[in-house]
């Protein structure tokens, strides 16, 4: 699951990306974060349609938990589900995190695209009580991503981007995992575990040897009470007070 994505922060690189898909991005320039690391909770630009053309707006990562004990929804499944009535988004990053290993701290695997300087992530929006929020796609894992994780946000391809908001072709083909050699890998940080938590994963040569059930589902809020695989000791209260808590418990604070 993947809860720290990396962003550009120069208006002038998200004109660019749209240039690149004949796309103008209409509306007020939003003020963009400093910081180019996202986590959950933090807020973060994303595209939307308006009306001929695109908006970059500012929305938090995560949506609010769906019920008490549950944790924000960053991550949804995307597989045998329609989005026609969905608010659809553009995700842009220039790279993102998975973690590996069982012990803090974990592992840290940066993926980026060696072809171009940025990469898209399709995900869905919604308003709430505090204030707009975002979540990313998720599918099974691409070759690229397999021997480290068993699932992995969805990168669109830019020919891909339009017909997402748009939903211009059935999710089926726009929700797939990425090809061989989309994606360029680098351990940004050692874990406690490194390397055996990687070798734990290549199994027989099966990816997704971990034997944890899937939380990038909104119907768990990827923390469920009784799942082995769930952080414990999650705090009861709103949103925000969850936050730092997630982050501790994903091995980030």
């Amino acid at each position: 699951m993947c809860n720290e994505y990396q962003i550009p922060t120069k208006w002038e690189e998200y004109e660019a990306m749209m240039r690149h898909v004949d796309l103008g991005i209409v509306g007020a320039r939003p003020e963009l974060p400093t910081d180019p690391d996202i986590r959950i909770g933090d807020a973060a630009p994303v595209i939307r349609m308006a009306g001929n053309g695109v908006e970059l707006v500012p929305m938090r990562f995560g949506f609010p938990p769906p019920r008490p004990k549950a944790a924000p929804v960053f991550n949804f499944r995307s597989e045998g589900r329609h989005f026609e009535g969905s608010n659809r988004c553009l995700i842009p990053a220039t790279g993102f995190y998975e973690f590996t290993g069982s012990k803090y701290p974990k592992t840290k695997h940066r993926f980026w695209r060696p072809d171009q300087p940025w990469l898209v992530i399709a995900g869905l929006w919604r308003s709430t009580n505090a204030g707009e929020a975002f979540t990313m796609l998720t599918t099974e894992p691409g070759p690229d991503i397999a021997p480290i994780h068993d699932r992995q946000v969805v990168v669109l391809e830019p020919r891909q981007w339009m017909e997402w908001l748009a939903l211009g072709r059935p999710e089926a083909e726009l929700l797939r995992p990425s090809p061989e050699g989309t994606l360029g890998t680098e351990v940004v940080r050692t874990g406690a575990q490194f390397p055996d938590a990687i070798r734990e994963r290549q199994v027989d040569g099966v990816a997704g040897s971990r034997q944890c059930p899937d939380r990038d589902d909104e119907r768990s809020g990827n923390a469920t009470s009784g799942n082995p695989c769930a952080p414990a000791g999650l705090p009861v209260g709103p949103w925000s007070s969850w936050i730092p808590h997630a982050r501790r418990r994903l091995g980030r604070a």
